[in-house]
């Protein structure tokens, strides 16, 4: 009786609180939580994913059926209140497809802003100077210290820490390198 309690358990716990996260395709060296992994593993909040060098990437498909790829950068999956989700976005390149039947909040942070969506694709570069985004899909409102702006399709917007926001329309070469970083991912732009 024991025996079946216990196994019970262990089985509702792996039910319950299995991963929130699992890694679907990747190229190049990946790293989870500083180990190079070269499987399509389970991934969870707390987990720092990482595509390193050029040619690099990894693709994430969340439990929520909202999927992201990451491109030669490292990031930080977190939660976010009781449901959502976080991007906690270090350095590099990521295109996002938030599910918006999920009904989940889905959240990107990086050094320069906040973005906060629902049911969208969208596009976002980090480096030091800016953080870069152009939506694709939906919409995205996107803050820093100065306040925030909702950016729409085809539009882009190089948010820094302390500066206006400016929305502008993206331009050919940024628009072309959105569309195919999702059809990449399987998911066209339309």
């Amino acid at each position: 009786m024991k025996t079946m309690i216990t196994l019970s358990l262990l089985l509702f716990t792996s039910l319950a609180f299995g991963s929130d996260a699992k890694i679907v395709l990747m190229r190049g060296e990946i790293f989870v939580n500083g180990k190079q992994t070269e499987k399509k593993i389970d991934v969870s909040y707390g987990d720092k994913l990482e595509a390193r060098g050029e040619g690099s990437f990894v693709q994430v498909l969340f439990n929520t059926g909202s999927k992201i790829m990451l491109k030669d950068g490292i990031i930080i999956l977190e939660k976010f209140k009781k449901d959502g989700s976080t991007i906690n976005m270090i350095t590099g390149t990521i295109f996002t497809y938030v599910n918006k039947a999920a009904k989940k909040e889905f959240r990107v942070k990086t050094r320069h802003a906040a973005m906060a969506v629902r049911g969208t694709k969208f596009y976002v570069q980090e480096n030091e100077e800016d953080t870069y985004l152009c939506v694709c899909e939906g919409m995205v409102r996107i803050q820093n210290k100065n306040g925030h702006k909702d950016i729409k399709p085809k539009q882009d917007i190089h948010a820094k820490k302390s500066e206006a926001l400016v929305i502008t329309k993206a331009n050919d070469m940024m628009w072309q390198m959105a569309i195919d970083g999702f059809k990449e991912m399987d998911l066209p732009v339309q």
